[in-house]
């Protein structure tokens, strides 16, 4: 019994200092945008507009020659960029296979830097999002000596709000400018969503390892395997917030 238990101790503390390094990781890598600088490729992992919107930004301003979505279809970029801004005509778009997950968003990205011998790219994604898939982008691309900037991406979170946000709730009205206990109900409104979101990002990281794994083992993608499609669900049920469309 008490062996048993010792066992139990380790196993706790073993998890504890996990839960611990990999709070201290997410805080370090997604609180801001780092210093960027020219390169090869700006590659947006998609998911959500603002992501699209900003990586379009950047290719204007010129930033990289060349831009791709990961995973999606030609005809959507073709939307997007009817949707906000046409490429620049010194920038190149880059059309990549579909994708499903942000593990098969970095696999792809890894596949155009290989067969275009980029040696630097600008990554760009939500700032919640940015640890888990700058860490997947890093670890595939880990010996092809490429230098890879992070581009987090803001204005989601005052968007989220303004979805969860009733009318209704305290008086507030989400279209417009609001003071006092309303300015502090709101802000703490986004707080909460902020924190939810990097909840679900440190749980879908170990998802994602698990895809890398299986992938290491068997040279296959496997998010569309019975046992990841039975896990996926599992956790969108049980474990994650559904945040307005913010699970993905």
């Amino acid at each position: 019994m008490k062996k048993t238990c010792k066992y139990l101790s380790a196993l706790l503390c073993i998890l504890v200092v996990i839960i611990i390094v990999q709070a201290a990781y997410f805080l370090t890598v997604g609180p801001e945008n780092t210093i960027i600088e020219k390169a090869d490729l700006i590659v947006v992992f998609p998911a959500e507009n603002e992501r699209i919107a900003a990586g379009l930004q950047l290719a204007e301003e010129g930033y990289a020659p060349n831009f791709t979505v990961a995973g999606i279809t030609e005809e959507s970029l073709k939307l997007y960029l009817k949707k906000y801004k046409d490429l620049p005509a010194s920038v190149k778009p880059i059309i990549s296979p579909r994708s499903n997950t942000t593990f098969e968003d970095a696999l792809i990205t890894r596949q155009v830097l290989q067969k275009h011998k980029f040696n630097s790219v600008i990554l760009v994604t939500s700032t919640y999002h940015l640890p888990r898939a700058y860490f997947l982008l890093r670890v595939l691309t880990s010996g092809m000596n490429v230098k890879i900037d992070r581009y987090g991406v803001e204005k989601k979170w005052r968007l989220l709000a303004a979805s969860n946000l009733k009318p209704e709730d305290s008086g507030i009205n989400v279209n417009a400018n609001v003071k006092g206990p309303q300015k502090a109900h709101k802000e703490q409104r986004v707080k909460t969503l902020k924190q939810k979101l990097i909840y679900n990002e440190m749980i879908k990281f170990w998802t994602s390892l698990g895809e890398m794994a299986g992938y290491t083992v068997t040279g296959r993608v496997l998010t569309d395997s019975p046992l990841c499609l039975r896990t996926r669900k599992f956790l969108k049920a049980n474990v994650l917030f559904a945040v307005n469309g913010a699970v993905e």
